[in-house]
């Protein structure tokens, strides 16, 4: 059976306690879970590089500090390893607006977040967190590092946020999703040019 390593780099939210009581009631023998703290200011990447090295499991997974696995999907992520050894999964997750990531089997910004990828841990072959600009190019780097196959998986395995109930802060990630919306229009326009 394969063995999961889950990294949750933390600036120390309270959310973490969610987080990390998703997990904790799914994990089996051999499975890990590392928890980093980050004080680097570049969204846990750092933290990440280090973790990767210490990394035991057969697959590494990897969770924000205000996200959670929903009931079943660790035992979901490991049976889908089991049946594709060597592959990378990018698996779903849902927002509290219902809506899903990733929305199309493809590679462009914006579509990937890191909660939805699932890899094999090949020593010496991780990918680099630090300086990274999309969750997409952590997979295409994996992928290339590793010699291997990226393949979608509809199957939706935890929540974003899901701590953000007030209608405030929904209003401000809508608002925040036309702002990125814009800005993966304006990119898709300018590699159209290249």
């Amino acid at each position: 059976m394969t063995t999961l390593t889950i990294i949750v780099p933390t600036t120390g939210r309270s959310t973490l306690v969610g987080t990390l009581s998703s997990i904790a009631p799914q994990l089996e023998p051999g499975d890990e879970v590392i928890v980093a703290c980050n004080n680097d200011g570049n969204y846990g990447a750092a933290s990440i590089d280090r973790c990767q090295e210490h990394a035991r499991g057969d697959v590494v997974l990897f969770c924000d500090d205000d996200d959670v696995y929903l009931d079943g999907a660790l035992s979901r992520i490991r049976a889908w390893a089991d049946a594709n050894p060597g592959k990378i999964g990018l698996f779903r997750r849902r927002f509290n607006t219902g809506e899903k990531q990733w929305r199309s089997e493809s590679l462009h910004p914006g579509n990937i977040q890191r909660m939805c990828i699932v890899m094999p841990n090949v020593s010496g072959k991780m990918p680099t967190w630090t300086g990274y600009v999309y969750e997409a190019d952590i997979a295409r780097d994996a992928a290339a590092r590793q010699d291997a196959d990226i393949e979608f998986v509809d199957e939706v395995i935890g929540l974003a946020r899901p701590f953000e109930a007030s209608r405030l802060r929904r209003l401000r990630y809508r608002l925040n999703l036309r702002t990125r919306a814009r800005s993966l229009l304006s990119a898709s326009q300018v590699s159209r040019r290249l």
